[in-house]
């Protein structure tokens, strides 16, 4: 019976933990207002559209992992690497 005030537990914390709300507590007037001076843009490094200043451009996402391309001999040696261990 010890799994049973675990349970109750669990149950308690998950309605008692809140709730995220949409509303930003910004004015109808606010909300126009920054809808006036903003744009959405999507930059071709992602889908996700960034919002900017209208009239400015998006700034690279930089957010993202790099990436690197390995060729050759350095793809060789990740794969199969040279030394005294057994792989």
């Amino acid at each position: 019976m010890k799994t049973f005030p675990l349970v109750l537990t669990c149950i308690a914390l998950a309605f008692s933990s809140g709730c995220a709300s949409s509303s930003s507590g910004l004015s109808p007037e606010a909300k126009k207002l920054q809808n006036e001076r903003y744009e959405y843009i999507k930059t071709v490094d992602s889908h996700i559209p960034q919002r900017v200043l209208k009239g400015q451009k998006a700034e690279h996402n930089s957010g993202t992992s790099p990436v690197a391309v390995l060729e050759g001999e350095k793809a060789r040696d990740i794969l199969r690497p040279r030394g005294g261990g057994r792989f």
